[in-house]
């Protein structure tokens, strides 16, 4: 890493006045024996038996071997039934499938390990030893844990697999459900001990859904074909239960809001900063003009409430995609469409350039607004006093409000949780091959000349950046 550039805008290392070099390495070793047997009856009736045993140094030694099975059936029923002639059901197929899966810990989990010391800021790379060519480590905030065992995930799945008019018309459908238990997260602990987590065996989570895949070629002649594939998934996710005395696990997130691991909810739900409402669901506006015998800064504004809770599930509703291929001669063009229904994520952009008055919502700073809701407060043991009052007071949307619970470094993260739902031409290209008399003579049999465009188009009515990037870059959730 190269720091202090001499010429701005010349990003090369022979410019920087301190360079920094960084040499990770990181070792596991693992071994495995597998075993896979297949019997097949009459071309019709199909069955698979696996069985595997990992041994991993990931783990504590005591627990560092685990075993999984699956076991896995197929029928055609259009063979056994005699339907291979049928004009209309070309093939049929009914599978089911039951698996249990094994996984390791993450490298060196049951050490408490130390690293080169990093300071970071949450918005630059921060600093790191070396510092003024003084070397420093530290140990890691996340204590080992020497008791782990392995994850696993069991799971079942059943489908069929149908193809109509010689296979012009295909449909694949399954069902599937699973749980895995055992997951190992990075669990919060007492500061008192010396880190901020723990690597615990912390979850169990269930997930079941179902997936749908058409393929249809729609017309086909000697010069001409159009083809198209959609296909669909529908996944419901929910924590069961976590470890005992664990009421949350941290996953991502700067505190307000954040996406946690809480049973009862799904994984990643998003926890953070509410409005009080009344019981009728009402935002409660500050009604005290004076506290204590002092003017009351927030009267006429809404109330946070003072507990974080539940704002929003990431997970989408529904995912889709239709993609379509029309070929003619030597000429193919080909769209893919992709479509996410529901899921929302946390704005962090709006939320800054709000707080900064650089969103164009702040043009009206200055201005003042009655907001929506019912006066009322709450009393000195945290309890809400309000009568259903409409609320009709009149408060200024000034910069204490925008740098405030108005804007997104404040106590509330609800306004700052959209709908991620999005519509987007995912990938065009077009083709040609070129004609082969051409190329006869020489050493090529077939050339093809394509141009390919990725994420073309999107509508969304989210207003942050594009709503499948993140704060983690292109790698991160």
């Amino acid at each position: 890493r190269g720091d202090g550039l001499t010429i701005a805008g010349f990003q090369d290392l022979s410019n920087a006045g301190t360079v920094t070099n960084f040499i990770i390495t990181q070792r596991k070793h693992t071994a495995a024996v597998y075993a896979d047997a297949k019997v097949e009856f009459k071309n019709w009736l199909f069955l698979g038996v696996t069985a595997r045993n990992e041994w991993s140094t990931s783990l504590p030694v005591q627990n560092n071997t685990f075993f999984y099975p699956s076991v896995n059936v197929g029928i055609v029923f259009t063979e056994a039934l005699g339907l291979t002639d049928n004009e209309i059901l070309s093939f049929g197929k009914i599978r089911a499938n039951y698996a249990v899966v094994g996984k390791d810990a993450p490298i060196y989990s049951v050490l408490t390990t130390s690293a080169r010391t990093v300071g970071a800021d949450g918005w630059t790379v921060g600093y790191s030893f070396p510092f003024n060519g003084t070397s420093g480590f530290s140990r890691s905030n996340t204590l080992g844990n020497p008791k782990l065992s392995p994850e696993k995930t069991t799971g079942w799945e059943i489908g069929t697999d149908l193809r109509f008019f010689g296979g012009r018309l295909n449909l694949d459908v399954s069902y599937f459900n699973d749980s895995r238990d055992g997951q190992i997260f990075p669990v919060s602990t007492a500061p008192a001990t010396g880190y901020q987590f723990q690597l615990l065996n912390a979850g169990l989570m269930e997930n079941s859904g179902i997936e749908v895949v058409l393929n249809a070629t729609a017309i086909k002649t000697q010069d001409f074909a159009l083809d198209f594939t959609l296909n669909f998934s529908r996944i419901r996710n929910k924590v069961v239960r976590l470890a005992p005395g664990v009421q949350s696990v941290f996953l991502a997130g700067f505190g307000n809001p954040q996406s946690a691991a809480v049973a009862g909810y799904p994984l990643g739900q998003f926890f953070g900063g509410v409005w009080q409402r009344d019981a009728s669901g009402n935002i409660v506006i500050d009604d005290q003009r004076t506290i204590s015998g002092a003017a009351n800064p927030n009267y006429g504004y809404p109330i946070a409430d003072p507990v974080n809770k539940a704002i929003a599930d990431p997970n989408p509703d529904w995912l889709g995609g239709f993609r379509t291929t029309v070929s003619y001669q030597g000429l193919t063009i080909s769209a893919l469409l992709d479509v996410r229904q529901g899921g929302f994520l946390w704005n962090g952009t709006r939320g800054a350039l709000i707080n900064y008055g650089m969103a164009k919502e702040t043009e009206n700073r200055g201005a003042t607004k009655v907001f929506k809701g019912v006066k009322g407060h709450l009393d000195d043991n945290g309890n809400l006093v309000s009568n259903g009052q409409v609320n009709d007071v009149i408060a200024a949307l000034d910069e204490n409000w925008y740098r405030g619970n108005g804007g997104g470094f404040g106590n509330v993260a609800e306004d700052f949780v959209d709908d991620g739902s999005w519509v987007r031409l995912r990938e065009a290209t077009v083709s040609y091959n070129l004609p082969a008399a051409w190329f006869e003579g020489s050493v090529l049999s077939r050339v093809s000349v394509s141009v390919t465009g990725r994420n073309l188009w999107l509508s969304t009515k989210y207003n942050g950046v594009d709503p499948e990037t993140s704060l983690n870059g292109a790698s991160g959730t």
